[in-house]
């Protein structure tokens, strides 16, 4: 897979969860097994900043050149995520639904740190 396909899907992947966590009438708390108990200002937040790495992903997708301290902000991003994800479901606060969701960060992080190997 290219370095543009690649952040392009992981910018669509992070749009489409911002997006998910804000619409009315979104499956994607009946998905993850959870109801959003955070005011709307701050789940409104997290969407945006999940928005905006998502944008950052798809600067990096458009010209992927001398983008690489983008992809390690990417790549810490990504690995921030999972762990936050697999820490809390450890303590049982969240159901299995998100670590598995977690698991797409995990693998775009990867897959971001072998991209480290080919962005200059």
């Amino acid at each position: 897979m290219s370095d543009r396909v690649l952040f392009s899907v992981a910018a669509v992947f992070n749009f489409s969860v911002a997006l998910g966590l804000v619409l009315p009438g979104s499956p994607v708390w009946a998905i993850l097994h959870m109801a959003p108990r955070a005011p709307d200002v701050f789940l409104h937040l997290l969407a945006l900043f999940i928005a905006m790495f998502g944008a950052v992903y798809l600067a990096v997708a458009r010209h992927p050149a001398g983008k690489r301290p983008l992809v390690q902000l990417a790549v810490a991003g990504k690995l921030a995520v999972f762990a936050v994800v697999l820490l809390h479901f450890l303590a049982g606060t969240v159901p299995l639904q998100l670590p598995l969701l977690a698991t797409g960060d995990f693998v775009f992080a990867i897959l971001f740190a072998r991209a480290l190997k080919r962005v200059a």
